[in-house]
């Protein structure tokens, strides 16, 4: 289901899932809230438009650090603020809050659940 016209927006069984083993794993934690409207002429075209439609999707994002540093987060998208990314790292069952304006580079890989991450990243 492909709602925005954006041809990444889409809703998969495997964001379904990743979505839904977050909320076992935390039942009280809400994935993104419906406080911020992305869709203004304001945030049209920004990383944060863009990751909001890709919530559930599991990512690896680049931030840059200081000038010259870069370092790596991945996990499930669970929320974009206006100013924050927050991330579900699978592998320590733990939220990482990011700097949204520190984001250079976003990888989606692709149909990634949960359970083929924890996998993979365990090797």
């Amino acid at each position: 289901m492909n709602t925005s016209g954006n041809p990444g927006y889409e809703i998969t069984q495997d964001r379904i899932r990743n979505i839904e083993i977050i909320r076992m794993l935390d039942p009280t934690f809400p994935i993104q809230p419906n406080n911020v409207d992305f869709d203004s002429e304001a945030f049209e075209g920004s990383v944060q438009q863009n990751l909001s439609e890709n919530i559930g999707a599991y990512v690896i994002i680049d931030f840059l650090i200081g000038t010259t540093g870069i370092t790596s987060r991945e996990g499930v998208l669970a929320q974009v603020g206006r100013s924050y990314i927050l991330i579900f790292d699978i592998i320590d069952l733990k939220y990482i809050l990011c700097d949204a304006f520190s984001v250079k580079f976003v990888n989606f890989p692709l149909n990634v659940s949960i359970e083929v991450a924890r996998g993979a990243r365990r090797r």
